[in-house]
């Protein structure tokens, strides 16, 4: 098997004998254009042409008669050689990704030993009909059928003969643009003629532009076997067909159906006597996204529908959509995004939801304050844009049990969602949150302008702590709020975030002071913190654990007189800090063990850095260095002189 990439002139003829080789079987090749030498291999087998990016393959291809496999994966091409149906054992040809094809050769269907065809496109105009696929029975795996809109009517449709593709398992129909309304109509007698096969796994519905799904679906005969179910942009569909009685239906995607109102229509089989039904009985993924008018899961209460095997549910952009279900006792993850109907206080009771991602896009400060309360098995939690959630109310005894049992919560992100640091009156309110936060490891805070001091006594409780970012909130200035000075704060706070590993702040324009030490401490990152003087970090001390530092865009005058004496760094950034033009002395003792050092936007320091300068025999040995605002890596670990090692970065090499 040969390998080719970047495919130039000059390289191609140390190759191109090669090619001449009756014992070639197997070519990959990546280049930006073919050489006229690729219809020359006779013996070859299988051609890998991923992701070229050419409009048309030389016709020439269409003499390797040997060939097997073509594999046009992500390529840009728009047509296939006119001449394919001469390529008598052509066995594989993947066309997935190929967004550009715009038509079929003729003949194709001559082809009566392709067994795998992953893309079919219809073109009114020019190529081959949807006709070459009906003498096309060996099929398998999975067919996409695009730009149906193209098929003249039904009968054409018909000699597909999809019912007798058996060994197909997955089928995508896709409609890329409507026509006209009378096209519209001429959707549904082409989809009641793709009748596929009782087994078929998957189904994807792209685009589609009748009123109502087939009767093959609606009678559920021919998708009973269904695994996978996605259907798309069927934007006049205000029914779906009911496949929440499928017994093997694992996954259901659901996207840009802009008439669905409901989901489950209708009754179902009744649970223990109650109204409550089954839906969807072995159904693990749910996903519904960018359904603007749904408003129920089912016709009548949708409080009355379970499922009783989800795992997994996905709701992006349903913003008529008021409630969850709450029956679905083994759900794991919940993504909401952009459905500010939804209410939080029922996620509080899902006894097995690990990952929680919680993402309001509007406003909702002045609307009726919402109650949460995390899931107790919950291990994994983002909440976006939501200024208006209290406390889920808890008698004293449940309270107290609920935080015992609420210790499995280790990861946090919390984004623009002021109400975990509300001032003044609601603040009490607000720290009750916390308290189902004691076993926090991660917690990353961005754009929460309502803090203005160091979150104190939030943080208070977070002995697990290892890592702390924030990012982007405007108004934290780091002092503590009862501080006089700098140089006083509060006595307990010594103490706090003892297992903190790692600080990282970026993008807090009014930063003054990171009131906070840790002997755990090992990673430090500061960027774009213009007003954090040298001054504000005199309470970061004791940083014997201390391997990593990056900073960025302060206004230093020089290296804080605090963090000279680092024993364990070993990787150091320093970018955009003009003031600092030179290291203190115990710092200088440490520059020969680091692992790494990257320099940049400090011309006093990145001198002293260079060949010939006060620090070069000290930064000389370090196995990564990188001075250069062109971003060089030198790895000088090489038995390379320096000026070759820097001729080879500039080329390129």
């Amino acid at each position: 098997m040969l390998i080719h990439r970047n495919y130039d002139n000059e390289k191609w003829k140390t190759n191109s004998n090669l090619l001449k080789s009756s014992s070639l079987r197997a070519l990959q090749f990546q280049a930006q254009c073919l050489p006229k030498e690729l219809g020359n291999m006779k013996h070859i087998r299988y051609l890998d042409l991923s992701y070229i990016k050419l409009p048309t393959l030389p016709e020439t291809i269409s003499t390797l008669y040997n060939l097997q496999t073509l594999k046009l994966s992500g390529s840009q091409i728009i047509e296939l050689p006119t001449e394919m149906r001469y390529m008598i054992n052509l066995r594989h040809l993947i066309l997935d990704d190929c967004d550009e094809l715009q038509c079929m050769p003729i003949g194709l269907g001559q082809l009566k030993y392709l067994r795998t065809l992953t893309k079919f496109v219809v073109n009114s105009c020019r190529g081959g009909t949807i006709g070459e696929l009906n003498n096309l029975d060996l099929l398998c795996g999975h067919i996409s059928l695009s730009g149906l809109e193209s098929i003249r009517d039904g009968k054409d449709a018909q000699s597909v003969n999809l019912a007798a593709k058996t060994n197909l398992c997955s089928l995508e129909l896709k409609w890329d643009k409507i026509i006209n309304e009378e096209a519209t109509t001429n959707d549904q007698a082409i989809i009641e003629a793709f009748i596929p096969h009782e087994e078929m796994k998957y189904l994807i519905i792209n685009g589609y532009n009748g009123s109502c799904f087939p009767k093959w679906m609606m009678e559920d005969l021919n998708i009973r076997n269904l695994k996978r179910l996605k259907l798309e942009k069927c934007i006049n569909c205000a029914e779906i067909p009911a496949i929440w009685k499928l017994s093997l239906l694992e996954n259901l995607h659901l996207e840009k159906m802009e008439s669905l109102r409901h989901i489950v229509g209708g009754r179902g089989k009744h649970v223990n006597g109650s109204e409550s039904f089954i839906t969807f009985p072995v159904l693990k993924v749910l996903t519904i996204e960018d359904l603007p008018n749904l408003e129920n899961w089912r016709e009548e209460d949708s409080n009355l529908v379970d499922f009783p095997n989800l795992n997994e549910l996905v709701i992006f952009g349903c913003g008529k959509l008021k409630s969850i279900p709450v029956c679905m006792p083994l759900l794991a993850s919940l993504k909401v995004f952009g459905s500010s109907e939804i209410k939080l206080h029922n996620i509080s009771n899902f006894p097995m939801l690990s990952s929680l991602e919680l993402i309001n896009g509007e406003d909702n400060s002045h609307s009726e304050p919402d109650a949460f309360r995390p899931p107790r098995t919950l291990e994994e939690m983002e909440i976006v844009g939501y200024e208006n959630v209290n406390p889920l109310e808890e008698e004293e005894e449940e309270d107290q049990l609920i935080r015992c049992q609420t210790k499995s919560l280790r990861k946090l992100t919390i984004n623009t969602s002021n109400c975990f640091f509300s001032c003044g009156p609601t603040k009490v309110v607000a720290l009750r949150f916390w308290k189902y936060f004691e076993c926090l490891e991660y917690l990353l805070i961005f754009s929460c302008d309502a803090i203005v001091f160091w979150p104190e006594e939030e943080f208070r409780s977070l002995k697990c702590l290892k890592e702390l970012g924030f990012s982007c909130c405007s108004n934290l200035r780091g002092s503590l709020q009862a501080a006089v000075s700098l140089s006083s704060p509060r006595e307990h706070w010594k103490d706090s975030l003892p297992h903190l590993e790692s600080l990282n702040i970026y993008t807090c324009p009014e930063l003054v002071v990171i009131p906070m030490c840790s002997k755990s401490l090992t990673n430090l990152i500061i960027w774009d913190c213009p007003k954090l003087s040298r001054e504000g970090l005199t309470h970061l001390t004791n940083l014997s654990q201390l391997k990593r530092i990056s900073i960025n865009n302060l206004t230093w005058g020089a290296w804080p007189d605090n963090m000279e004496h680092l024993p364990s760094l070993e990787d150091l950034t320093i970018f955009s800090c003009p003031g600092i033009e030179s290291f203190p002395e115990g710092l200088q003792q440490r520059l020969s063990s680091l692992q790494y050092l990257d320099i940049d936007g400090c011309p006093a320091l990145d001198r002293r850095c260079r060949v010939g300068g006060d620090y070069w025999h000290l930064v000389s040995s370090v196995p990564r260095y990188r001075w250069m605002p062109a971003c060089i890596d030198l790895e000088v670990n090489e038995r390379q002189s320096f000026s070759k090692k820097l001729l080879n970065c500039i080329r390129g090499k």
